[in-house]
């Protein structure tokens, strides 16, 4: 509610108007924006086997991972690769979520993101900057790493 907090509702729209005509700009018009991009289509490309399940449209992860991993030009082979496709996936999401009503992307999309952490447990450092550097984003994006057992692998395969 907040209705005394003035200067934060003041501050966050002029946030949303930021990133509105930042993505404007970006894409080149709204509805441009809204189009699938490239990266989601091939994420239902990818996935359109396989059929979803559950309240929000979730796919299994063992044929999630076949699924992906048939595509050996765009699987992640380091975890650089990894960061920087969530990193990709996050700023989509912000764009878009500047406009009222923008929901959390189609869930092909999100079943990549939970396939790129998965890879986070699997690929190994290349050195400690690595390491650090995957530790840094799962500090940063604490939000995104809510399932304690994927958090857990990544912290494993870092640790070694």
């Amino acid at each position: 509610m907040n209705f005394a907090d003035l200067a934060g509702h003041a501050k966050r729209v002029i946030d949303r108007q930021t990133r509105q005509r930042e993505a404007v700009a970006r894409f080149g018009s709204e509805a441009a924006m809204w189009a699938d991009q490239a990266t989601e289509l091939f994420c239902i490309d990818a996935l359109i086997d396989l059929e979803p399940s559950g309240m929000f449209d979730e796919y299994d992860g063992d044929d999630v991972v076949k699924a992906f991993e048939a595509h050996a030009t765009l699987r992640p082979h380091t975890l650089a690769d990894c960061l920087h496709e969530l990193g990709y996936w996050s700023a989509l999401y912000t764009q878009r979520s500047a406009w009222p009503d923008a929901g959390d992307g189609l869930p092909q999309t999100r079943t990549r993101e939970d396939y790129l952490r998965r890879c986070l447990s699997v690929l190994r450092p290349k050195s400690r900057d690595d390491a650090k550097a995957v530790l840094r984003h799962i500090a940063d994006d604490r939000d995104s790493f809510g399932n304690e057992e994927v958090t857990d692998a990544i912290l494993e395969n870092l640790i070694g």
